[in-house]
């Protein structure tokens, strides 16, 4: 296995993982603005923890060192 193929491998395990997990499905669902499936609450408590993600072109979550108002 190249180089190549070895980090498009990577990629698709992290994406495969975040797909599956119901926590950061949320997080994802907030940073895309497709806020009707949640109540008052859960917006507010995802806007505090969306903070600490940015999501890429390739729909893959990455955490942060700390929060920042512009996200890449």
């Amino acid at each position: 296995m190249g180089p190549l193929e070895y980090q498009a491998e990577r990629w698709r395990r992290i994406k495969a993982h975040q797909e599956c997990d119901d926590q950061l499905m949320e997080i994802k669902k907030f940073l895309k603005g497709d806020l009707d499936s949640f109540s008052r609450g859960q917006i507010r408590r995802l806007s505090k923890q969306a903070e600490l993600y940015a999501l890429d072109v390739r729909d893959v979550l990455y955490r942060l060192s700390r929060a920042t108002k512009d996200r890449p």
